[in-house]
């Protein structure tokens, strides 16, 4: 019997596998789909090596699949965070198996007979963005907490497999410093137009508040999971511009946050 319209599945073009959206995080309408991507990733997972890896060099769908659940996966201290703790048994299945298919794709190839070689591996890894510094950190902030040991075998080695991703987060230091010390001017900024406003005119500037200290939270949370769960994170993060992303993390918090205290 064919689907009824609301329960038609989204299959890819020429790919096997969903991609996971924003609303795929209210389980109890997403089942389904995460039936779906869980059932996929199963079988990716039971596959000998050498097929394993034809499928990721091979098929688009997994990719845009990987990244959008980084990417769009609630993280715990979203708001409507119980949805998280109080996922479905399927849902936290999924998150498992998701981090599988990462963790055998760093897998050396003594461990996972069949593979590619080492260097081939790395090459993989880079050129075909299977990975890059954004779904790392996504990696420690979904991951880090519940399981940090193996959050950090896992990154230590990405890092040895590929180290042209520590370059990656050296270089994207300065940018990062520059996005945080622009997000927190336009913080203070609309906190104290919402102060001159008062309660009755301050609905746009509450928003674009709002707005600021979300991507804020995101950020400075993100950074604690990857510095905790890779250490060595810490150094390349420091190094460029003598170490802007501290002193802007120290700008923001010795100011911007006692300012919206008040």
């Amino acid at each position: 019997m064919a689907a009824s319209p609301s329960k038609q599945i989204r299959r890819p073009p020429g790919g096997r596998f969903l991609p996971f959206l924003p609303k795929d995080n209210l389980t109890w309408q997403a089942d389904e789909v995460i039936r779906s991507i869980n059932d996929d990733l199963a079988r990716l997972l039971s596959l000998p090596a050498a097929e394993f890896w034809s499928i990721v060099r091979s098929d688009d769908s997994l990719h845009v699949c990987l990244d959008t659940y980084l990417r769009y996966k609630r993280r715990v201290y979203d708001d409507f965070r119980e949805d998280v703790e109080g996922a479905s048994a399927l849902s936290q299945q999924l998150a498992r198996r998701v981090f599988m298919v990462l963790l055998r794709m760093v897998t050396p190839r003594e461990r996972d007979p069949g593979g590619p070689p080492r260097e081939q591996q790395a090459q993989l890894l880079y050129d075909m963005w299977l990975l890059d510094v954004p779904k790392l950190m996504d990696v420690a902030v979904l991951y880090g907490t519940h399981n940090r040991q193996l959050t950090r075998t896992f990154l230590s080695q990405v890092f040895s497999l590929q180290p042209r991703y520590l370059s990656d987060l050296a270089s994207l230091a300065p940018l990062l410093a520059g996005n945080l010390a622009e997000v927190a001017a336009r913080c203070g900024a609309a906190a104290e137009r919402a102060l001159r406003a008062g309660a009755a005119a301050a609905g746009e500037q509450v928003k674009e508040l709002r707005d600021a200290v979300d991507y804020l939270r995101d950020a400075t949370v993100t950074l604690a999971a990857f510095v905790s769960c890779y250490s060595p994170a810490a150094a390349a993060l420091l190094q460029p511009d003598h170490g802007a992303v501290l002193c802007t993390l120290a700008v923001v918090h010795d100011r911007l946050l006692p300012q919206l205290s008040r």
